[in-house]
C-alpha cells in the first residue's frame, strides 16, 4: 500500500503509478511479508526536493501509524537515490 502527501493530506497511489515517486513528495510505503511470518514494514521515502513541512508530517503520520498497528512494523527512512534493498526489491520494474 502506498500514499503520497498532497497539500499536507495523504493520498493513495494507483496501481498503474505503482513504483512512480516524485522527488517533490514524501511517500509512505506499507509493506506486509507474504509468508506466515505477518512481519510489516513501514517505509517513508523522502523526495530530494520535498518540503521540510511534508517531511515531519510523513514522519509523525509513520509513528502514528506504527502505534496504530501495536508497534510490531518496522520502520525505514528512505531517501531518494539512496534506497535500501529492501524498499527497491517491492518494485519489480524499478523506481521512477
Amino acid at each position: 500500500y502506498v500514499v503520497v502527501f498532497k497539500n499536507m493530506k495523504m493520498v493513495p497511489v494507483p496501481d498503474q503509478a505503482f513504483g512512480n515517486f516524485f522527488e517533490g513528495d514524501c511517500y509512505i510505503v506499507l509493506y506486509g511479508s507474504p509468508d506466515s511470518s505477518n512481519s510489516m514494514d513501514i517505509h517513508y521515502w523522502i523526495g530530494n526536493s520535498s518540503s521540510q513541512d511534508e517531511q515531519g508530517a510523513a514522519a509523525i503520520l509513520v509513528t502514528q501509524l506504527d502505534e496504530f498497528l501495536g508497534g510490531s512494523p518496522v520502520q525505514h527512512r528512505e531517501v531518494q537515490a539512496a534506497e535500501s534493498s529492501k524498499f527497491r526489491s517491492y518494485f519489480r520494474n524499478g523506481l521512477m
